[in-house]
């Protein structure tokens, strides 16, 4: 794979990162439009809950930082940042996954393809056995279970596997 083009990737994921994290702190930070939007749904719901008595009921007022990133739409702004960099992100990717492609292509008209064993022994040699002491073997467990006067005693049926590198 091209490097460039994965650090490009890397960059690119790390300002997609510090994007999200801005749009995040100005959601949930103190004070923020989570809390903000939270406080004037209780508060709708306690004015539904009065409004059947007498007298004026005091509605919820954002806050000037609030009301300010209502008005610039700055959540807005910030999300369709966020999607211009996922569409950056999906070309890059797509570049990659090309370039992988023709990679493999090259490749593959530069080797023969190899369709059975014989043209693959004939190609890269025959592998050698591994020699007796490096198979794992299973011995099995001498152990016997004494027995009583209702009951004879038995041969536990138990295998150990003493480990090598191989199996046989």
């Amino acid at each position: 794979m091209d490097e460039g083009l994965l650090h490009k990737k890397l960059r690119t994921l790390e300002q997609q990162r510090a994007q999200s994290d801005d749009l995040n702190a100005l959601l949930t930070r103190e004070g923020g439009l989570n809390e903000s939007q939270y406080m004037t749904c209780k508060n709708l719901k306690a004015a539904v809950a009065v409004s059947k008595q007498p007298g004026f009921f005091e509605y919820h007022k954002h806050s000037a930082e609030v009301q300010r990133a209502y008005d610039r739409k700055t959540c807005n702004q910030m999300v369709k940042k966020i999607a211009r960099t996922q569409q950056d992100l999906d070309a890059i990717e797509e570049d990659i996954r090309a370039r992988e492609a023709a990679r493999l292509k090259s490749l593959e008209l530069r080797d023969p393809t190899l369709t059975s064993f014989d043209q693959w022994f004939q190609q890269f040699g025959r592998p050698q056995n591994m020699p007796q002491r490096f198979y794992s073997t299973f011995d099995d467990n001498k152990k016997i279970y004494g027995g009583t006067h209702h009951h004879r005693a038995f041969r536990s049926n138990a295998r150990t596997m003493k480990l090598g590198s191989g199996l046989k």
